[in-house]
Order: C-alpha cells, then sequence, then structure tokens
C-alpha cells in the first residue's frame, strides 16, 4: 500500500515538473531529500523506527547519497543494532569517498570513530584498533571536538585485547589518570 502511494504521489507531484522540464533525474534527488528532512526529525525526536523507515525511502531514491546510509546507520547503532550499523557505516564511506566533491575529512573520520565505537560494542577490538587508526590519519590534528571519543574508544579496545599498558596510555592521554 505504501509503495502505490508513494507511486501515486511522485507522479502527481512530478506532474508540474514535467510540464515545466524537470526530468526523473532531478526529481527523484529532490524527492530523497525530502525524505532526509522527515528522517532527520523523526530521530531527533527520537523515534528511530519512523526514521529508519524514512531514511530508506530516501535510499531508494537516491541510492547514491551517502547521507541516507549514514541516517540508516545511526538509527541502528541507537538501536543496539551493531552488526547492521557497521553494514550502513560501511556503505556511508564507500558512497561518500567514491564522490570526488566529498573532501571534509572530519565527516570521513566521524564515519570511522561510529563503525569503531559499533566494533567495540561487539567485542570486536582489533577491527575497532583498525578504524581507530583510520579516524587518526583523517581526523584534523588541531581538532578538539572528537579528542576524547577517540582515545577513550582506542583505550577501551587496548584493554579488551588485554593491552593495559597502551590502554593505560591512551587515557593518560585524556588525563583521565
Amino acid at each position: 500500500m505504501k509503495k502505490i502511494l508513494t507511486i501515486v504521489l511522485l507522479v502527481f507531484l512530478n506532474l508540474p515538473a514535467i510540464s515545466a522540464g524537470i526530468g526523473m533525474d532531478e526529481f527523484l534527488p529532490a524527492l530523497a531529500k525530502t525524505w532526509l528532512a522527515e528522517a532527520e526529525k523523526l530521530e531527533e525526536a527520537g523515534d528511530y523506527n519512523s526514521a529508519l523507515s524514512a531514511y530508506k525511502n530516501a535510499k531508494e531514491y537516491n541510492p547514491s547519497d551517502w547521507e541516507s546510509y549514514y541516517g540508516i546507520a545511526h538509527c541502528l547503532d541507537n538501536q543496539k543494532k551493531y552488526q547492521e550499523a557497521i553494514i550502513y557505516y560501511s556503505e556511508t564511506i564507500d558512497k561518500y569517498t567514491n564522490n570526488s566533491n566529498n573532501n571534509n575529512y572530519y565527516l570521513l573520520a566521524r564515519f570511522y570513530l561510529q563503525r569503531a565505537v559499533c566494533y567495540l560494542q561487539l567485542n570486536n577490538f582489533q577491527k575497532c584498533l583498525d578504524d581507530i587508526e583510520l579516524v587518526e590519519k583523517y581526523y584534523p590534528k588541531d581538532g578538539r571536538n572528537m579528542h576524547s571519543d577517540i582515545y577513550y574508544t582506542k583505550a577501551m579496545a587496548k584493554a579488551g585485547l588485554g593491552n593495559y599498558k597502551e590502554a593505560l596510555k591512551a587515557m593518560k592521554t585524556l588525563n583521565y589518570i
């Protein structure tokens, strides 16, 4: 029923666009942005199930856009569905890095950090540390916004592997000890 309603809405909304000379290749990404805006509102309100559905709709209309994949990953992460979130964080990274217009390394570092935290939650400490290395590679050296998250995650993964000296070193970086 939802698909039929979406198709009817799509045709109805696209009639003015067709008469104005706007093709489906421009209309579908615009429709995806509408779904993204709705998903962001729902996610901000804490309605992760509805937000997840809206992000999936956005992905359907613009499958090359990284934002819908990130939204799906973030919702799954908040629902503690870490294995699924990892898949979508990986897709986010892939979509983001395959677009030559995307050169915001802070965002890329954020994606790797969030995937690293999912690996940490699943006790996959080595994959967590592999992602932390990538976070440290892409994160701006003058940035302080994620500093504590990076070193805390690193410390927890090192401790999980039994490398307590390295874990302590990471915690000292944060001045926690």
